[in-house]
């Protein structure tokens, strides 16, 4: 599986796609702190999961708004909304994460979250044919 990260602090970003790596079910990684790049990217690859801070550079809901974007590009992929507060996770948005997590991020339950993600998408190639 390809997962896009969108994340402005760059500890995060590091964090993020060295854990990330891990996953056995984890092929490529790619990194942005820009939203319009995240859709770029998102276009133009194939892409399972997203991981997206909600808030970027300070700017409320920022994230969810490039999360619309890049659902509107590839809409089978799955969001996991990442937030330093817990506020957001009443905040409505078109886009229905596969799950939300609150900074500082737990490593395992990432690595949890993605296996998840893989097995489902495994058992819908099989169940499809492809």
């Amino acid at each position: 599986m390809n997962i896009l990260i969108l994340e402005d602090e760059p500890y995060t970003q590091k964090f993020l796609k060295v854990l990330i790596s891990r996953s056995e079910y984890v092929g490529q990684v790619v990194v942005t702190t820009a939203p319009e790049y995240a859709v770029k990217y998102a276009k133009s690859n194939e892409f399972h999961i997203a991981i997206v801070d909600v808030e970027l550079y300070g700017k409320v809901n920022s994230g969810l708004e490039a999360a619309e974007l890049v659902k509107q590009a590839v809409p089978e992929i799955e969001f996991i909304f990442v937030t330093a507060h817990n506020t957001y996770f009443t905040e409505s948005s078109t886009v229905k994460p596969y799950e939300y997590l609150i900074k500082p991020i737990d490593e395992h339950k990432l690595l949890e979250i993605i296996t998840e993600i893989a097995h489902f998408n495994s058992q819908s190639q099989n169940n499809t044919g492809d």
